[in-house]
């Protein structure tokens, strides 16, 4: 498998699956170097894998930030069911 980075366009991934003739591993990730491609454009593309390393952290970090603002705003932690996953949904899904 290749990992190229800083991939600005699609036609550079199709450039590397050509020469390579290896699996393409692409990096999406929010704030870098290439764009946010959908996966219908990376598969168009001939990329095998897309790693998205740090999307969910940054969506940790958010909701994160809006449990602390609730807390702080109405002083405890009994409105943070509104705000948090339901336990029992996630066992169901497993």
């Amino acid at each position: 498998m290749l990992f190229p980075e800083a991939i600005t366009e699609l036609s550079m991934y199709r450039q590397f699956a050509d020469v390579a003739q290896v699996p393409i591993l692409a990096n999406i990730t929010e704030f870098g170097a290439t764009p946010l491609f959908t996966t219908d454009e990376l598969r168009s593309a001939n990329v095998a894998m897309a790693l998205y390393p740090l999307s969910a952290f940054r969506a940790m970090n958010r909701a994160a930030e809006k449990v602390y603002t609730v807390l702080r705003q109405e002083g405890d932690a009994k409105a943070r069911d509104r705000h948090h996953a339901d336990p029992q949904r996630a066992i169901r899904k497993h």
